[in-house]
């Protein structure tokens, strides 16, 4: 039996993290799929809680083993979906995964019966957390400029529930983003 696959995308620095993170405490039974990447942890990033960290050369031995079901060059890293990991996932209960929307639409090629959420923040919310990840203002430009592109794929027919991330917001968002998985889990 297939259990459901919840997929959450939407551009960097919306919120994804936190959100994924409260659902799996309110929803226990869930299991998380990690993304594997190529870049390097962040400042307080726990491998293996939303990302699974890995070299250059293991992404792309992997990939060549036929190892990962879909993936995406973001920024000049790898981010991608192992298909033991997807597939193992939906064989034992709920789960959930956060991509990028390049690598939601991948899996939605793959899982169209999936469930598509798409996070949304306001555009000086991002740029505000983004700040901390960029190191030139090029950067920050090229990155904001990403993060608009991003956006526009919120109107793609997958997504069945599209948030608003803001931050006086917040709760609501996580309200609403409960109620909508409860309705999908029965």
């Amino acid at each position: 039996m297939r259990h459901p696959l919840f997929v959450v995308a939407g551009p960097p620095a919306c919120g994804k993290i936190e959100l994924v993170t409260r659902i799996l405490e309110i929803f226990p039974e869930m299991k998380r799929i990690t993304t594997h990447t190529t870049r390097k942890p962040r400042k307080g990033e726990t491998p293996d809680r939303a990302y699974t960290f890995i070299s250059d050369e293991e992404f792309t031995c992997s990939k060549q083993k036929g190892l990962i079901a879909e993936y995406s060059l973001t920024h000049g890293h790898y981010h991608g979906t192992f298909k033991e990991q997807l597939y193992g996932a939906l064989e034992h209960g709920p789960s959930i995964i956060i991509r990028d929307p390049e690598g939601a639409d991948k899996l939605f090629a793959l899982i169209p019966d999936a469930t598509f959420i798409f996070i949304l923040a306001p555009e000086n919310e991002i740029s505000e957390r983004l700040r901390g990840r960029c190191h030139t203002k090029e950067e920050l430009n090229a990155r904001m400029q990403d993060v608009r592109n991003e956006a526009l794929c919120a109107m793609h027919a997958q997504y069945g529930c599209i948030l608003n991330n803001a931050e006086h917001r917040k709760d609501k968002a996580l309200r609403t983003l409960v109620r909508f998985i409860m309705e999908i889990l029965g």
